[in-house]
């Protein structure tokens, strides 16, 4: 069956077509695994189908997860966790089979660079103030926040998949997963080796930009992944997986995109 990105796209019954497809899909292969939780990370809107930026970006993730073999449960459930909620992932103990890491800075580093915020009641009073609550949040971070800290509580959580977005500076394949150990998360797609803040790429025309959220054409995704990621719904997505749970998905995983051909070589090598 066939999966489009843009059956969802502006669409108010997104969800529930969404949804029939997952069931059509599970029923087809009863005996494989599915993810069923869903943590949206850092995002402020997570509905499939929906017309904010983060539900856009999860809906990609999703419908490219099944176009590339991987099952999702029909009865799914998406926590959205941000701090406007007063919510802290690294100081919870919920699980997720799918983590999506929605544009969230890669370190402290950033603070030689732009003022950055510890997470505390102070930052709701900056957002409320704020004429972007966005862009106060966007800079806050848990006093948790290191790399090592993210790959033991999305560990913890029981992830299967963690799918992110963002370039170099943001939380990405690159801070996630260790290759060095076994029990490690392995990358399916890096996250692209570029910030976002880069404003244009000389090997691409000067109106394909790869410093915005989005580029206009296969070219500049081609250039962002230099060649290996040519089909993904849009820039600035990574992936990886925990090496277990390709081991049990591996009879549905589908070589008709990167995803699924990368998961498949990855269980291989296992």
């Amino acid at each position: 069956m066939a999966i489009h990105q843009d059956m969802f796209q502006q669409s108010a019954t997104g969800e529930t077509d969404f949804r029939r497809v997952c069931e059509e899909l599970c029923n087809a292969r009863p005996e494989q695994p599915r993810l069923k939780t869903i943590a949206a990370v850092g995002a402020y809107d997570a509905q499939i189908g929906g017309h904010g930026v983060d539900s856009k970006r999860l809906t990609g993730i999703v419908t490219y997860l099944l176009q590339s073999g991987i099952l999702i449960d029909p009865d799914f459930s998406v926590d959205v966790v941000n701090f406007r909620e007063k919510r802290n992932f690294l100081e919870e103990d919920k699980k997720a089979d799918l983590v999506f890491v929605a544009l969230i800075l890669a370190n402290h580093i950033w603070r030689m660079h732009r003022e950055t915020h510890d997470f505390s009641d102070r930052i709701h009073d900056l957002a409320y103030r704020s004429h972007d609550y966005r862009a106060v949040l966007g800079m806050t971070l848990s006093h948790d926040h290191t790399h090592v800290a993210w790959e033991k509580r999305i560990a913890e959580a029981g992830a299967k998949i963690i799918a992110t977005y963002g370039g170099q500076y943001e939380l990405g394949t690159h801070n996630l997963c260790r290759e060095d150990t076994t029990q490690s998360f392995r990358t399916l797609i890096a996250t692209p080796g570029y910030t976002m803040n880069d404003a244009y790429v000389e090997r691409l025309d000067s109106d394909k930009s790869v410093g915005g959220y989005e580029l206009k054409d296969k070219a500049g995704l081609a250039f962002l992944y230099n060649k290996a990621a040519n089909d993904l719904p849009m820039p600035w997505l990574g992936f990886a997986a925990s090496p277990g749970y390709l081991e049990e998905a591996k009879g549905g995983l589908s070589e008709e995109t990167t995803l699924g051909l990368n998961a498949k070589k990855i269980v291989l090598s296992l």
